[in-house]
């Protein structure tokens, strides 16, 4: 059975939503395109993140946009809450996902956030 487009996406989005609830720095990192410009930094932040906070990330939308040759593109918006560590703003943050193809895998190349909004 093939897996459809969205989702594949959906699958890899609700992967590395889980990955940052259960602080899997790894698990994110195994769904990021390796060549991408965002890998170091990602990792870079999520480290720091990871070691101060302790946060609940809730998925609250997730839409498939296009593929376009070797890429493709996916909207989320998610809810950032904090459950533990110090003062931290809780938000609701909506994202453009761009996927980029490595071999036959669809890995997370960069995310722009959209819109930003403080709970």
């Amino acid at each position: 059975m093939s897996i459809e487009p969205d989702d594949t996406f959906y699958i890899a989005i609700t992967n590395f939503v889980e990955c940052q609830n259960t602080q899997d720095l790894q698990g994110m990192l195994r769904l990021m395109h390796k060549e991408s410009f965002a890998y170091p930094a990602t990792q870079q932040v999520f480290m720091k993140l990871f070691a101060a906070f302790e946060l609940r990330i809730t998925l609250l939308h997730q839409a498939f946009i296009a593929i376009e040759g070797e890429y493709a593109y996916a909207r989320i918006k998610i809810q950032t809450e904090k459950l533990t560590g110090p003062d931290f703003r809780n938000n609701i943050t909506e994202f453009l996902l761009v996927f980029r193809l490595i071999g036959n895998t669809w890995k997370i190349w960069c995310q722009n956030p959209l819109s930003f909004q403080l709970l």
